[in-house]
């Protein structure tokens, strides 16, 4: 098993939770021990400078309570990218729409302990037809409770790129209510 492969490297706590992403997050979180919480998923990736530059961020802008990067596909092409040269800026309820999906999100744990959990009515496997939008969600609950996030475009993260065709457009749209719900939740005007 993988993860026996790495007890002798890292600290590894394997916790099994009811179906739902939400709810596997929530169950996890109570066993997070870390300064920097992250949410990788099974097919991202981080380059060999990823964990280093987000580590010197947190050291070097202490105001800043979460950190978004940005997605890289395998070929190294930009997937999703702000026409912003600059190493960062603060982002506020309108960027986190769209500019914050979970693997690109390092939030450091009081943040983590005040916003609480994720809402477990959202995301793949939460028994709703709000397949998405958790991470929103949780992002506009920490804005919303003052605290302040950075996105920074030079620091990346790699994931697949999006299913192109029918399946993108399945994806897009399951998406899309789960966005939708969050618009709502969170009394975004129209």
């Amino acid at each position: 098993m993988l993860f026996r492969s790495y007890q002798q490297k890292l600290q590894l706590i394997y916790v099994r939770s009811q179906l739902g992403l939400s709810r596997g997050r929530n169950i996890a979180l109570q066993y997070a021990t870390g300064d920097i919480i992250a949410f990788p998923d099974d097919d991202c990736w981080y380059y060999a400078d990823t964990l280093n530059r987000i580590h010197n961020f947190f050291l070097n802008q202490p105001s800043y309570a979460g950190l978004v990067v940005s997605i890289n596909d395998a070929t190294c092409s930009k997937v999703e990218e702000w026409k912003k040269p600059d190493l960062h800026r603060e982002m506020g309820r309108y960027d986190l729409l769209d500019k914050a999906p979970s693997i690109t999100i390092f939030l450091r744990r009081q943040v983590v302990r005040e916003v609480g959990e994720f809402d477990e009515a959202l995301g793949v496997g939460s028994g709703t037809i709000f397949l998405s939008a958790e991470e929103t969600d949780y992002l506009i609950r920490a804005v919303s409770g003052g605290w302040k996030l950075a996105y920074a475009p030079t620091i990346k993260v790699g994931h697949p790129r999006f299913p192109e065709g029918e399946q993108g457009i399945v994806k897009i749209g399951n998406y899309a209510v789960g966005t939708g719900y969050v618009l709502r939740k969170q009394s975004y005007p129209w």
